[in-house]
């Protein structure tokens, strides 16, 4: 990067001009540059007329002079570094605390950010909520633990930023986080939201049956200054057009929540059914919101076994049925289409199974169907029928 320097031969130079901004056919064309320039021998690095006066010919449309240029700023002019941030961690979750590193800011000493009602600014996608605005007091204490960043003598500082909770920050993706001090010099640097996602295990199980949950992205549990308090998370199992609460769990300090939920029993059988984690949010001056992450879980048919699986006509068999409604009496037991339950007539226990022994009647020879129905949902089976 090339600079121009003004002033007299001897004399200190009181401004530089940065020349990567400067319109040098529009300089070329004012006389006395011009001809200080036709005069200059390259060899000797000499020319016949004294140094001019660089103020008296740089035309002021041929500058830059817009804010953070080296004639629009002048304490800028000697540090032409463009400010960099640097985040700790990178990817991060709403109200997560991360650290923050600013290189190239404003030199000198005397620059600085989140100070009361200056012009400095922390945003994220442009949006100042819960962050500070240009010319406006930071409603929270999110930014260095609700003090001001003080910007050291190189242009350089360190902060900590936990990150608000708001319309912005809930929906996962890559942001650009912007920092710019009082004196006009700004440094972006991208945040990443992560994922918000469940996951449960089995996905597939009876009803009573118990299910665990793992999810990540959701807000952090942080007891920092400017940490909001925890929003909880409450897991709801829809079905049908009914939704129960079947968990509430708390976040950890990096987002994730892990925990347990029973299938309801009265989920239809079979059905595919919605788990939903969701937690509700006010953002600083905003209303009350609520973010959702979504999974599945299906309940499967009930299954009838017999055992022995096979035999002779005559034979007693036990008959047992599974993943059918709880407390529920058996209104149907048949083995080839022949009604085979015993007296008294067997229900199924809070678990949704039942055992009874019933004997097999004269039949063909080969396999036969074994039904069991309770509160109109039918299960299946085989026995096979020997000589």
């Amino acid at each position: 990067m090339a600079f121009l320097r003004t002033g007299r031969t001897g004399e200190t130079p009181n401004l530089a001009y940065d020349l990567s901004k400067v319109d040098l056919e529009k300089l070329l064309r004012v006389s006395p540059l011009r001809e200080y320039l036709e005069t200059f021998d390259p060899i000797t690095q000499d020319t016949d007329n004294t140094t001019p006066d660089a103020d008296a010919f740089v035309p002021p449309d041929a500058i830059d002079s817009s804010p953070g240029s080296a004639v629009g700023d002048r304490s800028a002019s000697a540090n032409a570094t463009i400010p960099t941030l640097v985040l700790s961690p990178s990817a991060a979750v709403p109200n997560q605390t991360i650290t923050v590193i600013g290189q190239g800011f404003t030199t000198g000493g005397s620059a600085g950010i989140n100070n009361g009602v200056d012009t400095s600014s922390v945003l994220i996608d442009g949006d100042s909520t819960g962050l500070k605005a240009a010319g406006v007091t930071s409603a929270t204490s999110k930014i260095a633990d609700g003090g001001s960043i003080l910007i050291n003598d190189e242009g350089n500082w360190v902060a900590t930023v936990v990150i608000p909770i708001n319309t912005t920050t809930v929906k996962p993706g890559t942001y650009d986080l912007k920092i710019t001090d009082n004196r006009g010099a700004v440094g972006t640097s991208t945040l990443e939201i992560v994922p918000r996602t469940i996951e449960v295990n089995p996905v597939e199980s009876k009803v009573g049956t118990v299910v665990t949950v793992i999810g990540r992205g959701f807000p952090a549990d942080n007891i920092d200054t400017g940490a909001a308090s925890t929003p909880s998370v409450a897991l709801k199992y829809s079905y049908g057009t009914t939704t129960d609460t079947v968990a509430t769990l708390v976040p950890d300090e990096f987002g994730n929540i892990e925990g347990k939920f029973t299938v309801p029993l009265n989920a239809p059988i079979p059905s595919p059914n919605v788990v939903q984690a969701e937690f509700l949010f006010t953002p600083t001056g905003g209303v009350e919101a609520k973010v959702v992450a979504e999974s599945h879980h299906l309940v499967p048919m009930p299954t009838v076994t017999v055992d022995p699986p096979g035999g002779q006509s005559g034979r007693p068999v036990i008959i047992v049925g599974e993943g059918f409604h709880s407390i529920s009496t058996v209104s149907e037991l048949r083995i080839g289409g022949i009604d085979v339950r015993p007296s008294p007539v067997p229900s199924t226990d809070e678990d949704g199974g039942f055992t009874a022994l019933a004997v097999v009647p004269s039949l063909e020879f080969g396999p036969q169907r074994v039904i069991a129905q309770v509160s109109d949902v039918p299960g299946f089976g085989t026995f096979n029928v020997s000589p």
